[in-house]
């Protein structure tokens, strides 16, 4: 019974010690890392996509590469959840377009709502009216109509 009162009591030494140096070494490490961004967690609707991180500074949103560096400029007053197509809807001002994973630019920020892109187009809106875009900006249905549902392709006129 000594014995095993010995291994016990050797255990419980052990782990004390172990803990003590753990928490000492811990306490004298410092890192003097400033924060950039206010919000920097993966919740429903911010998360890492294609490699890039949704950040938020200021109300204003864009995204950071995994090194930390700026891809799509913290410019945008919301974004759409995910890429379709190569490209990201984007809000400024109360108007969309769509940049792409580089951060540029590609459709100019006009129009009152845009959608996904699929097979090409994307719905988009500008003064109550409905029509499609394809990848470069170029009207394909004209933006004239009342409603248009996709993938049904019902138009309402």
């Amino acid at each position: 019974m000594s014995r095993l009162r010995w291994l016990v009591s050797s255990s419980v030494i052990t782990l004390s010690i172990l803990t003590i140096a753990s928490q000492s070494s811990a306490s004298e490490t410092s890192h003097n890392c400033a924060p950039k961004y206010k919000d920097l967690q993966e919740t429903e609707g911010l998360y890492i996509l294609e490699d890039l991180v949704e950040v938020e500074r200021n109300g204003k949103y864009g995204f950071i590469n995994k090194n930390g560096q700026n891809v799509i400029p913290i410019e945008y007053d919301s974004i759409h959840p995910e890429f379709s197509e190569g490209l990201l809807g984007v809000e400024k001002e109360g108007k969309y377009g769509f940049v792409n994973k580089n951060g540029k630019e590609v459709i100019p920020i006009e129009y009152d709502y845009v959608g996904y892109f699929s097979e090409d187009l994307a719905a988009v809106g500008r003064e109550g009216r409905s029509g499609f875009i394809d990848k470069q900006g170029e009207v394909v249905i004209p933006i004239e109509y009342d409603d248009i549902n996709r993938p049904l392709a019902k138009v309402i006129s």
